[in-house]
């Protein structure tokens, strides 16, 4: 995604994810499923893999493959 922020989202449950509208017309719609299912896994998953980037960045992978 070109390592722009479009999306952040806090890591305890039930956090909402804020998308910032002004980068979201640059993505794929492809692009658009991965960002709301890696910041939905930030969410999910427990402590301490929800804050561990490469771990939500592989799971992220291996859903939208």
């Amino acid at each position: 995604m070109g390592g722009y922020l479009v999306a952040s989202t806090d890591l305890y449950r039930g956090a909402p994810t804020r998308i910032y509208p002004k980068l979201i017309g640059q993505l794929m719609d492809t692009q658009i499923v991965q960002m709301i299912i890696h910041e939905a896994l930030h969410r999910a998953l427990p402590e301490p893999m929800n804050g561990f980037e490469p771990v939500v960045d592989r799971i992220t992978s291996i859903l939208t493959q």
